[in-house]
């Protein structure tokens, strides 16, 4: 996952190379919304992802447009859970990498603190 051919392009070398080279081709609210992913250790609906983007607000796009943009870059998996409801989950190993820098941009605490406020209310 971190090595590869050294002759390959930089986000080509390995999988956090390429991950990262996605989530800098994404927009401002994009990134935004695949960070605050990571708080959804086993996946999320679209209306408990709209309710965490209301608590932490901050963003112009809407939560399906910004579902779309992830599912359309493969950086996001979306599979039908019950009836009516949709199940969105990254890839363990892109999770991962979002909860780091959700750690580094220093919006951890108050993502998980708006993730548990949906969870209860």
């Amino acid at each position: 996952m971190t090595r590869g051919r050294r002759d390959a392009p930089g986000h080509q070398r390995s999988l956090r190379n390429s991950v990262g080279w996605n989530y800098d081709l994404l927009s401002s609210d994009e990134q935004t919304l695949f960070r605050r992913l990571a708080v959804f250790v086993k996946g999320c609906s679209l209306q408990a992802l709209e309710a965490q983007s209301i608590a932490l607000g901050g963003m112009a796009l809407s939560a399906l447009d910004g579902v779309l943009a992830l599912v359309d870059k493969s950086l996001l998996r979306c599979s039908a859970y019950g009836e009516n409801e949709l199940c969105l989950y990254p890839f363990e190993m892109i999770r991962a990498y979002s909860l780091e820098l959700l750690t580094q941009c220093g919006e951890l605490e108050r993502t998980q603190k708006a993730h548990a406020a949906t969870l209860c209310a």
